[in-house]
């Protein structure tokens, strides 16, 4: 089978490394170009918490090769290879499996994941990065994916990233009910967090971008306000929560951006990767600091509730693995 898989993720790096692997927008079409002439076809999966490459090819010292290309200019750094993890074959396919039908996530059941490997497979499509190996290969993970979704209840409350971070604050606040809220950055994170908050009451939501139009139509849709990016930092002394998610490769909330003379705590969730809030922040007074990783505890304390349905799922990938490998050598 000549498929094989790199990558990094929340089970093998904190947000600080996982941050300098993740590949931005803008930068995709390049590095797409560069793995499907150095392999035969080529997707690159890049989230919060994983950064993927799925590569179909031939020849020697394959994960070498792709850790030159992902890794770029940190090729030499010790730590960041250290954190990668290379699966090629049938464990590479499992592996994909196990990520589009979000058993491999930090929140097992949740329902982005899905949507994100579809987008990245879809933009390789687009650029002709594939080819039948990769487009048997996606293809038939959706369906596994959709087969786990409605053959087990692993998706039951609907969790996500977005509602966690909710959770961890409203923890945090005792209740987010009177509270002020702004999201920073009206991406498909933004999008789910903001329709989660307004449909736990909440009314002083603020989201800040730096298309205001952007802004303005998802708060047009699932309420709340939307205010121009360059408001975003002078609004952070009467918020009593913030949670932030843009594709910013710098931060954009550093410790001297927040208001000294706050008279209530402030809880910050940094849901980006690369992260947006200084990491000093938290050192300020009643500032409570929060990153992706921070979600976990929270996350382990609700997983036993799902470990019937996890076992299910894994059985599901074991049907599909053979359905798989009899669909390439048949």
């Amino acid at each position: 089978m000549k498929i094989a898989t790199l990558g990094i993720s929340h089970k093998t790096a904190p947000a600080r490394v996982r941050e300098k692997v993740s590949v931005k927008s803008s930068r995709l079409p390049a590095l797409l170009e560069e793995l499907a002439g150095e392999f035969e076809e080529a997707v690159l999966l890049s989230t919060c918490n994983r950064t993927e490459v799925y590569v179909s090819c031939l020849g020697q010292d394959v994960k070498e090769r792709l850790a030159n290309v992902l890794l770029n200019g940190s090729h030499r750094n010790k730590e960041l290879r250290s954190r990668l993890y290379f699966y090629s074959g049938v464990e590479a396919a499992e592996h994909l499996f196990r990520v589009a039908s979000s058993l491999d996530s930090m929140v097992v059941g949740e329902t982005q994941i899905l949507g994100q490997v579809k987008e990245a497979y879809q933009i390789a499509l687009g650029q002709n990065a594939t080819g039948g190996h990769l487009n048997r290969l996606f293809q038939h993970s959706f369906r596994v994916a959709k087969r786990v979704r409605s053959e087990t209840g692993i998706g039951r409350g609907n969790y996500s990233v977005s509602s966690l971070a909710c959770r961890l604050a409203e923890e945090k606040l005792g209740g987010l009910l009177d509270k002020q809220v702004m999201i920073i950055g009206a991406g498909k994170t933004g999008e789910v967090t903001l329709q989660h908050l307004v449909k736990k009451g909440i009314k002083a939501i603020f989201v800040g971008n730096r298309t205001f139009a952007k802004a303005e139509a998802m708060t047009g849709r699932f309420g709340g306000s939307a205010i121009h990016f360059k408001d975003c930092l002078k609004r952070l002394g009467e918020c009593d929560l913030v949670i932030s998610q843009t594709s910013s490769p710098h931060y954009i909330i550093r410790a001297g951006n927040i208001p000294l003379e706050r008279k209530k705590p402030l809880v910050l969730v940094d849901l980006a990767i690369p992260r947006d809030i200084e990491p000093q922040a938290a050192e300020l007074e009643d500032v409570f600091l929060y990153n992706i990783d921070s979600l976990q505890e929270i996350v382990d304390k609700g997983l036993k509730t799902r470990e019937r349905e996890a076992r299910k799922a894994e059985r599901i990938i074991e049907e599909e693995i053979e359905k798989y490998l009899s669909s390439i050598c048949g």
